[in-house]
C-alpha cells in the first residue's frame, strides 16, 4: 500500500498517493490542498502513523489507533493555537 495524504477539510475529498508504484519514486507532499487551500495530512495527528492505502474519503480512520483523522487534526490545531 502506498503512503497517501488527504485534505484536512471535511468538505474536501482530495487525496494523493505519495509514491508512484510503477516507477518506485516518491511524490512531494503538497503543503496546501490544491482544491480548497486547506492543510494536507500525511500522518495520523494522534499516533504519527503514516497514512497508507485506502481510507474512507468522508470519514478517514487511522488503521493504527482508530482515531478519526480529520477530527484529531482539528483538535491538535486548536490546542496549538491556544498555547
Amino acid at each position: 500500500m502506498p503512503p497517501i495524504a488527504i485534505c484536512s477539510a471535511d468538505s474536501c475529498s482530495f487525496r494523493i498517493e505519495l509514491q508512484d508504484a510503477k516507477a518506485g519514486t516518491s511524490t512531494a507532499t503538497p503543503e496546501k490542498c490544491p482544491k480548497c487551500g486547506a492543510a494536507i495530512i500525511s500522518i495520523c495527528p494522534r499516533c504519527n502513523f503514516l497514512l497508507l492505502g485506502k481510507l474512507d474519503s468522508e470519514r478517514p480512520i487511522c488503521p493504527m489507533c482508530c482515531v478519526e483523522i480529520r477530527k484529531a487534526f482539528a483538535a491538535r490545531r486548536t490546542r496549538a493555537a491556544s498555547a
